[in-house]
């Protein structure tokens, strides 16, 4: 009986050591459970404050890139206009050093043709009277053509105006004379 009631003390005495141990194995996975709850929690916390930082930095770099963008293309912009404008420029100012050059050169052409002219005078003067000894060659060369001067001391124009005034032809160059 001592033995049955030391097994039976020793078996409740276990009993009690085993529910102990239940419950400390109850809290234990209890705890357990928390532990990873908050774990979860704290890792899903930590992963949503990262992928919001990423968020925040993503936007907060496409929004660098977009100023650096709009930036870029305002520069552009203006070189471009400045380009634009500089070439306006540089067309007027070789428009206005052609116009220079080109009047340069008209003065200068002006001024050789007057000092061409004074010394070429002489040259056309002789020219022209060449032109007119030619005229009175091919007039000459002409045997329907009598030449005759207009002077005082002339015989040949006396005669074709005595001629003109009795109405008579004389024998020039193999013609005969005879009364009209």
């Amino acid at each position: 009986m001592i033995r049955m009631e030391e097994t039976e003390t020793g078996k409740q005495h276990c009993a009690e050591i085993q529910k102990q141990i239940d419950m400390i194995c109850a809290d234990t996975k209890q705890i357990q459970t928390k532990i990873n709850q908050d774990r979860q929690v704290r890792c899903g916390k930590i992963v949503a404050d990262a992928q919001l930082e990423m968020a925040k930095l993503q936007a907060e770099t496409e929004m660098i890139q977009a100023e650096i963008y709009a930036s870029c293309e305002a520069d552009i912009t203006k070189i471009n206009a400045e380009l634009d404008a500089l070439r306006l420029k540089m067309d007027a100012d070789v428009a206005q050093i052609q116009a220079v050059g080109e009047g340069r050169a008209k003065e200068i052409v002006s001024e050789a043709e007057g000092i061409a002219s004074l010394k070429l005078e002489k040259q056309r003067a002789f020219v022209l009277q060449m032109q007119r000894l030619d005229v009175m060659a091919s007039l000459a060369d002409n045997d329907q053509v009598v030449i005759a001067g207009n002077g005082s001391n002339n015989l040949m124009a006396d005669v074709f105006v005595a001629q003109q005034k009795s109405n008579l032809l004389l024998n020039i160059n193999g013609l005969q004379p005879s009364v009209a």
